[in-house]
């Protein structure tokens, strides 16, 4: 079908009688009609961020102006055959200090286009969940640092307290994980002593209490030789989540290829 007739499609169905209609209507509702596909979804984003608007729950109007400035309503999208756009919004913490943006991806050899969407996910909710999925997925992200002073705090203390709390949460929810930046074997390898304890008695306890976090809580933790790949991991486990809950109802679908994801690294 020709583009500007899914657009009016889509505005007959949602009853979009004017601009600001379409920001009660949210980016997945818009796939799910028979033949909309992501050229028109991406047409509708640009036609509203022209006019300051988004649809409800998408990425920021800023976002789609500087993602998809190339488009034009009622005609083709220049780089339509060079970039596809994630179909979900990632919400990121906005206390997060050193956040992953997911740019730079490739899927099926063209760029990915990840919308994402800064807001408070509370203090012990993790950095990264998806629009509409919030108490559903959560993401804690940690670098090495972190991962170090956060793992080896005492469990009385403000910080440990906290990360008792986060673990809880993400243990109790549909999908949590902890994404560290880092291998075991690097986090052993940068542990220096603290005050009595020892490098190895720190070790031992980083260690084992880990492992008592897995198989306690059921709390996964995927550890990863850098940033980048943990990054990537991150965006899987989150894509994967929407897949199965989301576009096919239970029945898991990957669409990230991991060898793919490696190649853009």
């Amino acid at each position: 079908m020709a583009l500007d007739h899914l657009i009016a499609k889509a505005r007959n169905h949602f009853g979009c009688m004017k601009p600001e209609d379409w920001c009660d209507v949210r980016p997945e509702w818009i796939r799910g009609l028979h033949g909309c596909g992501p050229a028109t979804l991406d047409h509708i984003r640009i036609y509203l961020a022209a006019r300051g608007l988004t649809l409800k729950d998408d990425a920021t109007v800023e976002f789609w102006q500087r993602n998809l400035q190339t488009a034009k309503i009622g005609g083709q999208i220049s780089f339509v055959d060079t970039a596809v756009t994630e179909t979900f919004t990632i919400l990121i913490d906005s206390q997060e200090q050193q956040p992953w943006t997911f740019q730079g991806f490739q899927r099926q050899d063209k760029q990915l286009i990840v919308p994402i969407r800064w807001q408070s996910l509370g203090p012990t909710h993790g950095d990264y969940s998806i629009v509409g999925l919030e108490g559903q997925l959560h993401v804690e992200r940690k670098s090495l640092d972190d991962a170090l002073g956060t793992f080896l705090a005492p469990p009385d203390n403000e910080r440990g307290q906290r990360w008792q709390a986060t673990m809880q949460y993400l243990a109790g929810i549909k999908c949590g994980a902890v994404v560290v930046e880092a291998t075991m074997g690097q986090l052993m390898g940068a542990i220096k002593s603290r005050g009595k304890r020892s490098v190895e008695t720190l070790r031992k306890q980083l260690h084992s209490s880990i492992l008592a976090w897995q198989h306690d809580l059921l709390l996964p933790f995927h550890f990863c030789d850098h940033r980048r790949l943990a990054e990537a991991t991150a965006l899987k486990i989150m894509r994967r989540y929407w897949t199965y809950n989301v576009e096919n109802n239970g029945k898991a679908r990957e669409e990230v290829d991991i060898d793919q994801v490696i190649g853009s690294l």
